[in-house]
């Protein structure tokens, strides 16, 4: 069951989302990627459409039945939290299986350069 604090978290990272596109990066760019987010494997996935158009980016909600994006990442809410924040590594979460790819993996690559996310600082 998705609790209004799920929800409002899930608004909040989205709509922050196209506000962090490095627009110089992004130029010429035009693809869709599709975020599939889920609290557990139990609930079905909130799903956000982030739309780039030769620069700029936005997020839609995709209608059922809407067309294949060029990239779709699935993932936990957990884990889209720590990206968003700059405390998990893409490529380590890839690879550590908390962050699925499917569709064009080049373009997953890119993604990762696409914004402007804080840094963390890491203690050791």
């Amino acid at each position: 069951m998705r609790t209004p604090a799920h929800t409002v978290v899930l608004s909040t990272i989205f709509s922050q989302m196209p506000r962090r596109v490095d627009r110089d990066r992004a130029r010429g760019m035009n693809a869709v990627v599709r975020w599939r987010v889920r609290r557990n494997e139990r609930e079905a996935p909130e799903v956000y459409d982030l739309v780039f158009t030769d620069g700029r980016a936005r997020i839609e909600r995709p209608a059922a039945g809407a067309p294949d994006a060029r990239l779709t990442i699935t993932l936990r809410t957990t884990e889209l939290i720590k990206l968003a924040t700059g405390s998990l590594d893409p490529m380590d979460a890839y690879f550590g299986g908390r962050l699925q790819l499917s569709g064009d993996i080049l373009l997953a690559a890119k993604l990762a350069t696409l914004f402007r996310v804080p840094v963390r600082e890491h203690r050791q």
